[in-house]
């Protein structure tokens, strides 16, 4: 009887969310459950590992995960980069404090390849605000490319750096609604921001959503004037959640199988879009990857409510038109969701 007053005890406090102390509830999910099945007997334990909680169950709210989220804060990073005015520092190590050992591991087994994490500039865990988005686009990890990433961040205007940190910050809080930073120009300079930040970032996503958007005119798309790019609503209906939140040039799993502890968070994040949203979630890569990852009962509730397009075939290639891998119902059906 005092075990199981212990248990329904405990199952209130975190049903209410009663106020946390210390380790944040991304992290602490997977223990909590550890803890209540080690509460039953041994014989009994088999059998409560056969029958988890239903995720649709587990009660989580956009401002709980907005509370818990590890990527929002400077204190939880080792060492982050100190100035707003800098994109790449070799001296910071801009990991989550969570992650250290799970990255430390990885980049020692492959230092020096195209495997090792940088962790001398901000990660990007997400691309644009997938709560205000209608697509999601679920990928692997950030790319990271020297010629761009730190020669030509290090070489940028400080004006330019601080209006490219400062979208990279806002999206880690969700408070951004584009996936660009705006077009606007900063003083005589006649360079945008928009174009500024596509030279860091080696103009991947831009091309991509270029792309997107040339061959959804053609079946009805409206254009924008490129004096609009921030108000495309292609920037704002669509954003990407990464695998992995750290840069790297090719992306390889964590040996042995282990996961970043902030991955808990980003499986919450879907897990809370999932079952509280009607968004619609694109494997454009890796799809068996991420069936593993968010498990079988948000895939197949995904499926079930036909908000999961994958990109049909294998390998990793990005895109979201028929060319790089949809069928063209699903390519259609995008273009109807972004009108």
């Amino acid at each position: 009887m005092k075990q199981l007053v212990n248990l329904f005890t405990k199952e209130v406090l975190r049903l209410y969310r009663h106020p946390r102390h210390g380790k944040p509830y991304f992290a602490s999910v997977k223990e909590y459950y550890n803890e209540v099945i080690n509460n039953y007997s041994s014989k009994d334990r088999i059998n409560a590992l056969k029958r988890p909680t239903p995720l649709a169950k587990i009660p989580i709210t956009e401002e709980e995960l907005r509370e818990i989220n590890p990527w929002d804060g400077a204190e939880q990073y080792v060492k982050p980069i100190e100035s707003v005015t800098t994109l790449f520092d070799e001296r910071a190590e801009c990991v989550l404090k969570c992650d250290k050992n799970t990255l430390d591991e990885h980049n020692k087994i492959f230092k020096g390849t195209e495997y090792e994490y940088c962790v001398h500039k901000w990660p990007k865990p997400f691309i644009g605000n997938p709560f205000t988005s209608k697509v999601i686009l679920l990928s692997l990890n950030p790319r990271f490319k020297d010629e761009s990433h730190r020669m030509i961040a290090e070489t940028m205007n400080i004006y330019y750096c601080e209006a490219i940190n400062q979208q990279l910050l806002e999206q880690m809080r969700f408070n951004t609604r584009s996936l660009f930073c705006s077009d606007r120009k900063l003083g005589n300079y006649k360079t945008t921001i928009y174009e500024a930040q596509g030279l860091v970032d080696g103009w991947y996503w831009n091309n991509k959503i270029k792309d997107f958007r040339d061959k959804a005119e053609k079946i009805g798309l409206p254009k924008i004037s490129p004096k609009d790019k921030q108000r495309d609503p292609l920037y704002e209906n669509l954003s990407i959640i990464q695998y992995v939140g750290y840069a790297s040039p090719h992306f390889e799993k964590v040996p042995k199988g282990k996961k970043f502890p902030s991955q808990y968070f980003t499986k919450l994040l879907i897990q809370y879009l999932a079952f509280n949203s009607d968004k619609v979630f694109v494997v454009a890569r890796s799809k068996d990857k991420w069936r593993s990852f968010i498990g079988k009962e948000i895939w197949d509730k995904l499926e079930q409510d036909h908000r999961l397009i994958c990109r049909k075939g294998g390998g990793r290639m990005h895109g979201l038109t028929e060319t790089t891998g949809l069928e063209k119902v699903d390519f259609v059906r995008l273009v109807d969701i972004m009108k």
